[in-house]
């Protein structure tokens, strides 16, 4: 299910990560700090299908292809060119972050460390120029996670009560379904987990900041997916009549059947109440964005929460919450707004709204915004190099993370997000060009057949030669052993002959100096 709404709001999203990290001025600092990744999670989740619970293979496969092979693939290339980064000054051993924090070249245990790292962990990457790709791991991990504990849930009774068999309260239940109730669960078990965390300050061992963000993003992961549930909630998909409340009907199976089927109907008369209060205030256009970017600027101004940094009270835990909640809402606004402005701006110029060119970037930064996640913070040098040279600045500053760190043009941040936005896309947009005009023919899934062939040739490769190696170093060993065989003999010959060659000369030497003792006594008796 495509929504190029979501598609919108996804650039958006992507346009204000690059913002927080291009240091803009405060207050828009902390709002793209707040919302700006919360709302990758919560368009994940909006786009979570029920049937991944019967086909767990091809969401995990995607989630791998889309997450976990990007972040090898780049990582390496980034851990490849770490240390030639220092020789053109776009790292430097001198000028780091704002705390002062520098990087320095890697000796070769600390560069196959890395490596190491990356395949089996997806940490060791470069924290400067991959400093956002922390976000691979845990969207890769909350989703996976997400998986197993909606599996593990929709296994239990609970959630598969029976339900009244009128069609009216069907209706009305049908957004209180089993698999609706499950992410509610799983939302207030990863909120209630996050806090516990957060109050007692423990970790999830072998995860950055804790396991923090991974618990906060299976909840957003889960309020997408409610959000889903109730898309007609969202503008310009709702109904504007208001639903009747249902009446309970028992379920004639046993008291414990009966006990259950209340407690869904109070939840069903619940949701219905709300749903008619909020689509009462949805039926005027302009009151809940209002709304919505009154209850954000609180969060901006008072507790200002983000998913990089660890939250350090329940407070930060539960305004990241409402934030991402809330900021979802409002961004989805946005972009409906945007999008109807694009295409009746077109219309009025005599186009289709499809064609609009501010409709089909936005699309196209929605579409691809891993690889401006990616790559942004390297395509940072280039505006980095432009505010060196325009200000006269020293050039190692370049290396400076993310951006160079000087009172001189304050404005600059502008620069760095139309740049950090553009040249990762522009990048891809040529690429994939010269890829369609010279090699037509070649696909992406052609690409991976060769690349298994090759995987496969080298494998056999490996396998032929590894067995020509141990049969010519078997080879090698038995004529090693036949030649230690012989010198062993001829060197044992040759010693006992040379024993006796020994033995006969001392015995002669002795016989013939007894001889010439014995001749001189004779002598000296005939005297």
């Amino acid at each position: 299910m495509r929504d190029n709404n979501i598609t919108i709001l996804k650039a958006f999203a992507i346009i204000l990560v690059v913002m927080a990290h291009a240091a803009s001025p405060l207050y828009l600092s902390r709002f793209s700090y707040m919302i700006g990744v919360s709302l990758f999670f919560v368009a994940s989740g909006f786009f979570f299908k029920a049937k991944y619970l019967t086909d767990e293979a091809t969401f995990v496969k995607r989630r791998l292809k889309g997450l976990y092979v990007p972040f090898v693939k780049w990582s390496v290339i980034l851990l490849i060119l770490h240390n030639l980064w220092f020789h053109v000054g776009i790292l430097s051993e001198h000028y780091g972050n704002a705390a002062g924090g520098v990087t320095h070249p890697l000796s070769a245990r600390q560069w196959m460390q890395s490596l190491w790292s990356i395949i089996t962990n997806m940490s060791g990457y470069d924290v400067f120029i991959g400093g956002a790709y922390w976000f691979f791991r845990a969207l890769l991990v909350s989703s996976i996670v997400f998986l197993i504990l909606f599996k593990l849930l929709s296994l239990l009774p609970f959630y598969h009560a029976e339900r009244a068999e009128d069609p009216e309260i069907k209706e009305n239940s049908e957004r209180f379904s089993p698999h609706t109730l499950i992410a509610a669960t799983i939302a207030a078990l990863a909120l209630g987990l996050a806090l516990w965390m957060t109050c007692c300050n423990l970790r999830w061992t072998g995860l950055s900041q804790g396991g923090y963000r991974e618990l906060m993003g299976i909840f957003f992961l889960s309020t997408g997916y409610l959000y889903n549930r109730f898309y007609q909630w969202l503008p310009g998909n709702r109904q504007q009549t208001s639903l009747p409340l249902p009446e309970f009907i028992p379920s004639p199976s046993g008291s414990a059947n009966i006990a259950t089927a209340k407690c869904r109907h109070y939840a069903v008369v619940a949701g219905t109440v709300a749903k008619n209060a909020i689509r009462t205030v949805h039926r005027t256009r302009i009151i809940p964005p209002l709304l919505q970017a009154a209850a954000v600027a609180l969060f901006v101004v008072f507790p200002h929460p983000s998913m990089a940094t660890r939250a350090h009270s329940a407070g930060e835990v539960l305004a990241l919450a409402t934030s991402g909640i809330v900021g979802f809402a409002l961004m989805y606004n946005i972009a409906l707004i945007a999008s109807n402005l694009l295409c009746l701006r077109s219309k009025s110029a005599g186009h289709s709204g499809k064609n609009s060119i501010g409709y089909r970037i936005l699309l196209y930064i929605g579409d691809n915004t891993i690889y401006v996640f990616g790559w942004h913070l390297l395509a940072f040098k280039l505006a980095s190099m432009a505010k060196v040279a325009i200000y006269g600045l020293p050039w190692e500053m370049v290396g400076g993370h993310p951006v160079v760190h000087s009172e001189s043009g304050t404005w600059f941040w502008v620069v760095y997000t139309i740049v950090g936005v553009s040249v990762p896309l522009l990048c891809l947009y040529f690429s994939t060009s010269l890829k369609r005009r010279y090699f037509p023919n070649v696909d992406n899934a052609a690409c991976l057949q060769y690349i298994q062939k090759a995987f496969t040739a080298t494998a056999h490769a490996t396998v032929l030669v590894s067995v020509s190696t141990a049969r010519l170093a078997q080879k090698v060993f038995r004529w090693f052993v036949r030649f230690c065989k012989g010198a062993a003999h001829y060197t044992a010959v040759a010693l006992s002959w040379t024993f006796g060659w020994v033995i006969r000369s001392v015995v002669g030497f002795w016989n013939n100096l007894v001889d010439a003792i014995k001749s001189g006594t004779d002598t000296d008796n005939d005297d």
